[in-house]
């Protein structure tokens, strides 16, 4: 629509006098000030804008920043209409294009606090009230005397925020003499101020007014009014009164659950992030309960998650796939699961630009597809999300994708690549990738064979506890491989992996006690030992307990296999 208009524009500069798109332009501000503005005055006042007449310009911009009258919102062509009246020297454009610079807008302007302070200044010099306000703003914590001077100027024109700040200075001494008495009349002329705008319906005078008995300023403090004067201004459209409702319920401050709820409710529907926050939060007060709180309802938590969920929260999502993975307060379903922590996962970089990141979900949704769990198995797309994970630093996806080159699943067989990822991983302290690098190293794959260092790697994840770790080290220690041979130590680490249940390493531990070797012949506990592994199917231990039992009397047999059991029992309690 914009480009049929900026062609008919073009035409109608030729076409109409200066006179004609000047009464047409007068009749596009009267429009906009009751309302929608026709096609033909939309028109004219983008000829208006071209031709320079700041006033066109700034109304131009404001339509294409607010996407308004049937124009597509463009952040870009409001900040170059701005900018062009800001530069012939209209105070509320410079005030905007302040604005733009102050707070930035994204893609197109730069938080930049010199520019900000550059255009205020230029309209506040002019007397424009909103720009006075702004400066202080940007003073308040920089240069305290020049905020209170700045606000002055404001509050004095009837700004009812400059009044309310300059009410908050004199009440704090900060950046001028502390005096109650000054304070009180600040807030009181600011109450009057937003009372004013609220009777018009201006939903920020509402919540203003809100705050005020909230918090007293100029007013008696009346939790009652406050809640009032915030749903009125939810009612019109304020978002950022929902976030106070919420705030006030989180905080025990006399709002009730159902005066929170329709908060949320109106103001969620814009999308706010502020207010998808406050959804997952309430959702986690039902959850879990709090002080002052009902008993926890997941009923209630996992609507209030879903309604955030829905609307891109990334928070509300991940625990919907956490809470649908274990069960926990709706029925366990794994493809509810995954549904919800992929879309957590996609969201994640949207979470990163306003300083939130999780990694763990991109391995999460990785893992999910290795494994088949609440969606078809594909080892290609779990590489893409272990990779994504990865890149981020994390330390098990790194392990995984190390795994996944070593193995050549999702991705070709790369033994280099293998090597890197685990280190990566291994320097992290990662006691699978620390296992998979001394593997590496063992068997010359990706790097020379080297087993002093293989030694290394697999004793730090053996350190860790690492079945398969401690059972490659006993190998190591009872084959003299990169260390000296020590009988007693593979016999310690043996037991370290046979006590969790390796079947090879209490197959090994078994034939050592029979042997004599690093430990005391023992044909009770070898035969003990070997019955576990051969339990496991493990064909050469049911060959070497055969061959035990026939050098033991029955009642050495007996002992075994109690000996087994106890030792069994022993093993599953640590599981």
């Amino acid at each position: 629509m914009i480009a049929k208009l900026t062609a008919t524009v073009a035409v109608l500069a030729f076409a109409l006098s200066v006179g004609m798109v000047t009464a047409q332009a007068a009749s596009a501000q009267e429009e906009l000030a009751t309302g929608e503005i026709s096609p033909d005055s939309l028109r004219a006042l983008i000829v208006a804008a071209e031709r320079g007449e700041e006033d066109a310009q700034t109304r131009l911009g404001e339509i294409y920043f607010f996407g308004m009258h049937g124009v597509e919102r463009n952040d870009a062509e409001a900040v170059r209409w701005y900018r062009a009246a800001a530069e012939q020297g209209y105070a509320e454009a410079q005030t905007r294009l302040g604005e733009a610079y102050h707070f930035g807008v994204y893609g197109v302007v730069e938080g930049n606090d010199a520019e900000a302070v550059r255009w205020y200044r230029a309209a506040a010099e002019q007397g424009y009230a909103e720009a006075q306000y702004r400066l202080g703003d940007i003073y308040r914590f920089q240069n305290a005397a020049e905020a209170v001077r700045w606000f002055r100027a404001a509050a004095e024109q009837g700004h009812a925020d400059a009044q309310h700040a300059l009410g908050e200075k004199y009440r704090a001494g900060h950046g001028v003499e502390r005096n109650d008495a000054e304070a009180t009349r600040w807030y009181r002329a600011a109450a009057e101020g937003y009372r004013a705008a609220a009777e018009r319906g201006e939903a920020e005078a509402l919540r203003s007014l809100g705050d005020m008995y909230r918090f007293g300023h100029g007013v008696e403090e009346n939790r009652v009014e406050a809640v009032r004067w915030y749903l009125a201004a939810v009612e019109q459209g304020s978002v950022l009164a929902g976030d106070d409702l919420v705030e006030m319920y989180l905080n025990h401050e006399g709002v009730v659950r159902n005066h929170a709820e329709a908060g949320l409710r109106a103001a969620a529907e814009q999308g706010h992030f502020f207010v998808l926050s406050d959804l997952y939060l309430l959702g986690m007060r039902y959850l879990s309960g709090g002080r002052g709180d009902p008993e926890p309802d997941t009923t209630e938590a996992v609507r209030w998650f879903r309604t955030a969920a829905e609307q891109g929260d990334v928070d509300a999502q991940a625990t919907l796939g956490w809470m649908y993975a274990g069960g926990r307060g709706v029925p366990e379903n794994e493809t509810e699961a995954f549904r919800w922590y992929r879309a957590a996962a996609e969201g994640n970089r949207a979470a990163a630009e306003r300083g939130r990141f999780f990694p763990d979900l991109y391995f999460q949704v990785g893992w999910m597809y290795a494994n088949g769990r609440g969606v078809p198995e594909n080892h290609a797309e779990a590489f893409r999300w272990y990779r994504a994970a990865a890149e981020e630093g994390h330390g098990r996806a790194q392990n995984n994708l190390g795994w996944m080159y070593a193995n050549g699943r999702g991705v070709p067989e790369n033994d280099a690549e293998a090597v890197r990822w685990y280190r990566m991983a291994a320097e992290q302290g990662d006691a699978g990738a620390q296992f998979g690098l001394g593997n590496m190293y063992y068997f010359g794959d990706g790097v020379p064979a080297n087993h002093p260092e293989a030694f290394r790697w697999y004793h730090a994840a053996a350190e860790q506890g690492h079945t398969e770790a401690q059972y490659s080290l006993g190998i190591v220690y009872y084959r003299g491989a990169g260390v000296p041979k020590r009988d007693t130590e593979a016999v310690r680490w043996f037991r370290a992996a046979a006590e969790q249940g390796h079947a090879d390493a209490q197959y090994n531990l078994g034939a050592m006690y029979d042997n004599g070797e690093g430990v005391l012949q023992d044909q009770v506990r070898a035969y003990a030992w070997l019955n576990l592994a051969a339990a496991q199917g493990l064909e050469r231990a049911q060959q070497a307990r055969s061959n035990v039992s026939r050098r033991m009397t029955n009642e050495q047999v007996a002992r075994a296999q109690d000996l087994s059991v106890e030792l069994l029992r022993e093993i599953n309690g640590r599981r």
